[in-house]
């Protein structure tokens, strides 16, 4: 069997995506998303060469933040935990 080459979709029995995950000689590149049985994207994470890479987004089936941090030269900038993961629109009162 030969190395994954692009796009693995996984499907619920209801025909709904479970996930998307994108593949370059056999390692993930691109964006990859998993979602609930009930059509919830929980996770949108970016991959390069195998790699996390850009942005990485990750959230509760409630839609609440989970995760919401960047990869960038091998080094994560972000916020990680619900406990900083807020509504910056709606604390500061800006936008």
């Amino acid at each position: 069997m030969g190395k994954k080459e692009g796009d693995f979709i996984g499907y619920f029995s209801n025909g709904d995506h479970n996930f998307i995950f994108q593949f370059t000689d056999g390692e993930y590149n691109g964006t990859n998303k998993i979602w609930t049985k009930n059509g919830i994207l929980i996770e949108e994470s970016n991959f390069k060469n195998g790699y996390e890479d850009g942005a990485q987004k990750r959230w509760y089936n409630n839609g609440k933040v989970k995760s919401n941090y960047i990869i960038k030269n091998n080094r994560r900038y972000g916020l990680l935990g619900t406990q900083n993961c807020v509504n910056v629109s709606k604390k500061s009162g800006y936008l």
